[in-house]
């Protein structure tokens, strides 16, 4: 919970959309990012859900967001800890590796978002498996797609090679999709696509531009070594460990399958699950928003932790046996240290995630939402390009392509276009029911980001980010000028 309490401050734009989700729902039983428009741009179904239900209790929905992170990360231990008793690895490992995960630099950026609720997820759903439950696997693992349709990478990997149910197995996917069809059939009906569009709004924009570069996610870690080196490099270094882990334990499987390296036969999937998740995003071709990376780093930082804690368990109980092992441990455990010791090195509470992409600081973003909302009331206002948290604080007509259906419709058609036969034949059953033509939201005011205020601006307000690869250097403004 300190976490939470520290990060609430710093929360990245694009929590600020499902909280938006999340509200709308609660409070009205609308789904969308604005309370005057039907969308379907939440990538998470699952969060949103859950987000709701705990702010329709709280009235407040950064508190549920808080309390869903906490029962997520008390997930992880759970799950892990259960994996660990049916391994034989020593229960610690559990703790060792939710630490890791809570203490990462960018997965505490990623805070608001559903990337703390895959993990706890992912540690249930490993914990079915290895305990040879095949409908409990199958409905976290439709809750897993749920929470982030390409975490069926993950589903799919552990049940491919951990799993150990003989004629029981078709039992997975028979409660995967028992649990995951509804949602998709609905949303194909009532929202015109079973797919989220985010999806093809973020594969339209694929690379960014920065440092005379061109970044998509297969090359994005760069970047973000050039602009946010101790923290990339503190969340990074566990995923590198726990992949070289897992080249050692192949090494030693084949060769030395001592009981202590079989003890990691049914986490080892894991360590696979992450790096074919890296290769599927660099494929897909996207942007590297940095939460893309998050699912990559927890599967391997998991399989790092119980591989450290199976070298540091003696085969015999002597302090001999023990500290030839011990130094895989003491490593781990310096590198959560320093974690720690660069939180204690920033401001806290800091104005800024550790890494992030966004133009202007959430407290600005607050500042400047609640103003429209007063200036604007009823009239439909056009966001500058980073709506979450300016729509989740003025709570308005904010039109954006995540919120204003005829913008969405204006999208896709150059999305087909550019497909094959077969993508396009897909597409074309996927948005049968999709309506082009739906009504749309016109601006009246406009939220412009500039580097000088224009004449005719009805506010002004000054922002600045570290993010230097984005607009420049500052100072910087957002002006909200009339249409055009």
């Amino acid at each position: 919970m300190v976490v939470v309490a520290i990060a609430r401050t710093s929360l990245v734009d694009d929590a600020y959309i499902t909280l938006s989700y999340a509200r709308n729902l609660a409070f009205d039983g609308h789904w969308g990012l604005v309370p005057t428009a039907t969308a379907n741009t939440a990538t998470s179904v699952l969060y949103v859900w859950v987000l709701a239900g705990f702010t329709a209790i709280t009235r407040q929905p950064v508190l549920a967001m808080g309390i869903v992170y906490v029962l997520s990360a008390l997930a992880v231990e759970y799950g892990l800890r259960r994996v660990a008793r049916r391994t034989g690895l020593p229960a610690w490992f559990a703790l060792l590796a939710a630490t890791l995960i809570v203490v990462n630099p960018l997965l505490i950026s990623s805070i608001g978002l559903e990337t703390a609720l895959g993990a706890g997820l992912i540690a249930l759903l490993l914990a079915s498996a290895v305990e040879d439950r095949p409908v409990v696997f199958g409905l976290l693992g439709g809750l897993l797609v749920l929470a982030r349709p390409d975490l069926a990478i993950v589903a799919l990997v552990v049940f491919l090679v951990c799993h150990n149910w003989r004629r029981r197995w078709w039992w997975a996917p028979v409660a995967a999709i028992g649990i995951t069809f509804p949602w998709y059939l609905w949303s194909w009906f009532a929202l015109g696509s079973a797919v989220p569009i985010t999806f093809f709004i973020k594969t339209e924009n694929s690379t960014w531009s920065g440092f005379g570069n061109v970044y998509g996610f297969h090359n994005g870690l760069d970047l973000y070594f050039r602009v946010f080196p101790t923290a990339t490099s503190l969340s990074v270094l566990p995923a590198v460990l726990g992949v070289l882990a897992a080249l050692i334990w192949v090494v030693l499987r084949v060769f030395r399958p001592t009981d202590r390296v079989r003890q990691l036969d049914r986490v080892a999937p894991l360590a696979l699950a992450g790096v074919l998740h890296y290769v599927a995003y660099s494929f897909l071709g996207v942007a590297p928003y940095h939460w893309y990376y998050g699912p990559s780093i927890i599967c391997t930082t998991m399989f790092l932790a119980a591989a450290v804690a199976a070298a540091a368990t003696p085969a015999q109980r002597s302090t001999v046996a023990l500290r030839p092992r011990s130094g895989p441990l003491a490593v781990v455990v310096l590198l959560a240290v320093a974690c720690l010791g660069y939180y204690g090195s920033r401001e806290l509470p800091s104005r800024f995630a550790p890494i992030q992409t966004n133009w202007a600081a959430p407290e600005q973003y607050a500042q400047i939402g609640s103003t429209v909302r007063a200036i604007a009331g009823d009239r439909v206002v056009a966001s500058t390009g980073e709506v979450g948290a300016q729509a989740y604080f003025c709570d308005c007509a904010m039109a954006d392509l995540f919120s204003n259906p005829a913008a969405v419709a204006g999208l896709l058609p150059s999305v087909m276009a550019k497909s094959g036969p077969i993508r396009r034949k897909l597409l074309d059953v996927n948005f049968h029911h999709f309506d082009w033509a739906p009504p749309g939201m016109k601006p009246e005011l406009v939220l412009q980001f500039l580097k000088t205020p224009p004449a005719n601006a009805i506010a002004v307000w000054i922002v600045d980010s570290p993010w230097t690869p984005g607009p420049g250097p500052g100072p910087n403004y957002i002006a909200l000028v009339p249409t055009p």
